[in-house]
């Protein structure tokens, strides 16, 4: 039986939010769970440096009490000279947030040297969920094993959509990155690496049955959860 050593990871707030890539106009809405690019943010932030996407991979379950709007301010971009340049001109637009977020992030490090239990209870940076305002609490870390399973339970997550997918879940689909890479001259724009369909499942009717690759149960569940799963991704 296959196993994993992973870092499980409990997060929670008071706000959260996720912005859907390309919009920026009207209601800015939120994706409803972390992104892979945000979750890997979020470690970056606590390592205080860049972290390799190939040698991270990340499973979760997310969990809100609801949602709201809220007005922000915002500058806009010229990208006139080949290069972004921020204009003088300002604007207010509306945008959705999360309420009550709490995340359970298990995060399984390919990077040898690197103690990433040690980095989440002590953290360079401020942890957060979104924008600098969204900052989170790490109220648990601690080190688990993980078993392969075919199939199983999953809570609210993100897992990559597949039409053939049987049972195929209840949510939302998004076209989401899995990682950026980053400019190595100042002035440069991120560039999306591994666009593809990504389904947001919802956890409003209970937990859903998924058979799926990349099935893993953490071996310190209670005897309630015995069918809970989480999906691992790998970030490339």
């Amino acid at each position: 039986m296959q196993e994993l050593e992973a870092i499980e990871v409990t997060i929670s707030g008071i706000t959260a939010a996720f912005r859907v890539p390309l919009a920026a106009t009207g209601v800015i809405p939120s994706v409803p769970v972390p992104t892979y690019p945000h979750l890997l943010g979020f470690v970056a932030c606590c390592m205080g440096t860049y972290y390799p996407p190939a040698k991270i991979r990340f499973g979760f379950e997310f969990n809100v009490s609801g949602t709201g709007h809220d007005l922000e301010k915002i500058w806009r971009w010229d990208f006139k000279q080949g290069k972004p340049k921020r204009d003088d001109v300002t604007a207010i637009r509306k945008k959705e947030f999360l309420l009550d977020p709490e995340l359970k992030l298990y995060v399984i490090n390919d990077l040898q040297g690197i103690d990433l239990e040690k980095v989440f209870k002590c953290p360079v940076g401020v942890p957060t969920l979104g924008q600098s305002q969204d900052v989170v609490m790490i109220t648990d870390v601690k080190k688990i094993k993980m078993v392969k399973k075919e199939s199983g339970a999953i809570g609210a997550t993100l897992l990559p959509f597949d039409y053939t997918m049987n049972p195929m879940p209840l949510g939302r689909i998004f076209t989401l990155p899995t990682s950026y890479e980053y400019p190595k001259q100042k002035g440069g724009l991120r560039v999306p690496k591994n666009i593809r369909s990504f389904i947001a499942t919802s956890n409003k009717n209970g937990r859903q049955t998924v058979k799926l690759h990349n099935l893993y149960q953490p071996k310190n569940i209670s005897e309630n959860e015995k069918d809970m799963v989480i999906y691992i991704q790998d970030i490339e």
